[in-house]
């Protein structure tokens, strides 16, 4: 399964991988960002969970996310305590990042389409 972590350079200088976030190593496909963000506007309700969902697939393999308890901050047993180690936590505040600029652009465009109409 691909990593988003340090994406070939072939990629990155043929526009294919894109940062999340500037000064933070997590690279995706461009294209696919870009069809999530373009089907997130679509979204009447719950566009920032839209984008999480469709987010998480593209930077954490799906080994990762089935050999870990997300951010281990409900663990109902020792077991998962013991035996699965938390997401990345620097992946983990990339995905938020990514979220919150979403929902301000949003509310920015909501802002701003009050002032125009």
């Amino acid at each position: 399964m691909l990593s988003c972590l340090q994406p070939e350079a072939f990629d990155v200088e043929k526009g294919l991988q894109v940062q999340l976030i500037p000064n933070y190593n997590v690279w995706v496909s461009k294209s696919k960002l870009q069809f999530i963000m373009k089907e997130a506007l679509s979204q009447k309700e719950g566009a920032p969970l839209f984008v999480l969902r469709r987010l998480i697939p593209l930077v954490f393999t799906w080994e990762e996310l089935a050999a870990s308890r997300g951010q281990g901050l409900n663990c109902k047993s020792t077991e998962d305590v013991m035996n699965k180690d938390p997401l990345d936590p620097t992946k983990v505040l990339v995905c938020k990042g990514q979220i919150m600029q979403q929902v301000l652009c949003v509310v920015n465009e909501k802002e701003l389409t009050k002032y125009w109409n």
